[in-house]
């Protein structure tokens, strides 16, 4: 068990094991820096840009993280001549129609401490803002487990085998037959809040995945195109290593 095996290789050979890095970057910036240093960077995607490329055939010319590697080699944050394998990439994920805040790590350590705050939802609180249809009076909480269908990319709610789900909503203004909310999430399913708020018969107006005929009456009667939900606020704690300044 203890055994040690030692292997020698050549400087050519070595180059061989050295992966290849493609890099695809993007000349747009339709994003604005909320924060960066050393280690994170932090910006504001706006709505009807998706932050990576899709699988497959599912390429795109622009993308957040295309945008993203173009500035931080314009800006000498990122120099891929100097780096190995290592490429600054984002730490979490959000829809392409939703606004808001998207972490990107810029070293590796700092990207893998960003991964497990996110995974284990600990090291961070995230709150977003959404308009949705009726009148919403009282905070609340939802608790119901979700499921996602991989062939359709439909998530519902499954109490027998979904995975588990909490959100937290707070009124901040009530209309006449919508309501704009403050919105906390605590996992991080595909879909969460959307499909959360659907649950308690409160959709997102305007949302034409999981919303009704009444949804997209009041999207239409608001002159909106396509749903609100913005990624409003993030908040680190109990951080380590190289982020536990935040």
């Amino acid at each position: 068990l203890d055994d040690v095996i030692t292997i020698y290789i050549t400087k050519e050979q070595e180059l061989d094991f050295i992966e290849k890095k493609s890099i695809q970057t993007s000349s747009i910036q339709s994003f604005s820096v909320v924060y960066e240093d050393e280690n994170i960077l932090i910006v504001n995607k706006p709505t009807n840009l998706l932050v990576h490329d899709g699988d497959g055939k599912l390429k795109n010319d622009d993308t957040l993280t295309k945008q993203v590697l173009n500035y931080l080699i314009s800006t000498n944050a990122y120099n891929p001549n100097k780096e190995n394998i290592f490429i600054p990439a984002l730490a979490h994920r959000i829809d392409r129609n939703t606004s808001g805040l998207v972490v990107f790590g810029k070293t590796s350590i700092a990207l893998q401490e960003l991964f497990k705050a996110f995974k284990n939802h600990d090291g961070m609180d995230k709150e977003y803002e959404t308009l949705v249809c009726g009148k919403v009076t009282e905070k609340g909480k939802i608790e119901a487990k979700l499921i996602k269908n991989e062939k359709t990319k439909i998530v519902n709610v499954d109490e027998t085998n979904g995975l588990k789900a909490l959100t937290l909503y707070t009124p901040i203004k009530v209309y006449e037959d919508v309501s704009l909310l403050s919105v906390k999430i605590l996992t991080g399913r595909t879909h969460q809040i959307r499909v959360h708020l659907k649950h308690i018969n409160h959709p997102l107006v305007g949302d034409q995945k999981y919303g009704n005929r009444n949804s997209d009456l009041l999207a239409k009667k608001y002159h909106m195109n396509g749903y609100f939900l913005h990624a409003k606020k993030l908040c680190f704690h109990n951080l380590e290593n190289e982020l536990s300044y935040l």
